[in-house]
């Protein structure tokens, strides 16, 4: 009968054969590790046990084993194999991220006031503008993500986004539109983590105001 380890990952026990690592994880610190193991020892490795079934599952089973879809989870996968060492698990959770981000629909980026003044001249329909800070993102996009706000109104709108200097805090936008113009100056809601609920609400006063239909409950902006 094959022997038997026992792995204390994170407070998690996991127990697997010591064959398992010494051979099909062969060349890798879990070998290493196992290598000079018994049934007796427990070794413990101070990392999170979240992803470590999978881990054992790629080691026994290679490229059989399926990887989540989630990129965050991709990530914490791909560092916890770099960690062991699993040099194959990392190409798999890379490939996986590569099929992932090359599937993303783009977001639109205006890189010059050339090139946003040229298509406010060849407006077709109503084009919103989000000036952004990379740096502040994930205090704007905190419970959605930008393609999901672009997918909302893309039946209405164009939208572009385009780079802030480096030194500023806030987002900023402006809705432009052949002949409701009263909404082209830029705009911004001196906090991001509101800036989407400030943004939505300019979206329904202009969007009342073009097709002059009265919606309850707009706030005013001026």
């Amino acid at each position: 009968q094959a022997m038997t380890v026992q792995l204390d990952i994170g407070g998690t026990i996991f127990r697997t054969a010591r064959m398992t690592l010494t051979v099909k994880a062969q060349g890798s610190l879990l070998a290493r590790v196992a290598e000079n193991m018994n049934a007796a020892y427990l070794v413990f490795a101070d990392r999170s046990p979240k992803h470590f079934n999978l881990i054992l599952s790629f080691i026994r089973y290679g490229n059989d084993t399926d990887l989540s879809d989630s990129e965050e989870e991709l990530e914490e996968i791909k560092k916890e194999a770099k960690y062991y060492e699993l040099y194959d698990l990392v190409e798999k959770c890379d490939k996986k991220l590569s099929i992932i981000e090359a599937n993303k629909p783009k977001l639109s980026v205006i890189n010059s006031e050339k090139e946003l003044n040229q298509k406010i001249a060849c407006l077709g329909r109503p084009m919103i503008v989000i000036r952004f800070n990379s740096k502040h993102w994930g205090e704007v996009f905190h419970s959605t993500d930008a393609l999901a706000l672009v997918n909302q109104y893309k039946s209405v709108f164009d939208i572009h986004f385009m780079q802030l200097a480096h030194d500023a805090t806030y987002f900023r936008f402006s809705i432009h539109d052949n002949t409701l113009t009263k909404f082209a100056t830029i705009s911004d809601a001196r906090c991001n983590k509101t800036f989407i609920k400030f943004l939505e609400k300019r979206i329904t006063r202009f969007l009342a105001e073009k097709f002059n239909c009265y919606i309850p409950f707009i706030d005013v902006f001026e």
